[in-house]
């Protein structure tokens, strides 16, 4: 993560694969290598980026990061109902996490329309 922490996506991105090919049950190289994906390309990437993290929910139900960013994914690609089951399945995981007030705020919003 050091490459990503400096900017480096492709050695970033490289180094991750490498770690997921080695130990494909390492739901932490699953997760980061799904954000070094969208930092590295961001829509473009989404299926990719939504696979890897996917991945990694699925290997380790308790991460909650994980749910935050697919959150955050569908945000941005304009699916508020998807993002909105993500950022929920985050809050159950993590209620106490420092961003878990803004996220109450944006369900409230989408739950009202």
């Amino acid at each position: 993560m050091a490459n990503y922490e400096r900017q480096e996506f492709k050695q970033a991105a490289r180094a991750l694969a490498a770690a997921v090919d080695h130990n494909p049950k390492d739901a932490t190289a699953h997760y980061n290598l799904g954000r070094v994906l969208w930092a590295q390309g961001g829509e473009q990437n989404a299926e990719r980026v939504l696979e890897e993290m996917g991945a990694a929910v699925q290997l380790d139900p308790t991460m909650a990061a994980p749910w935050r960013d697919i959150g955050v994914i569908f945000y941005q690609l304009r699916d508020v109902n998807r993002a909105a089951a993500a950022f929920e399945r985050y809050l159950a995981l993590a209620p106490d996490a420092p961003e878990a007030p803004r996220i109450k705020a944006f369900l409230e919003v989408v739950r009202a329309q």
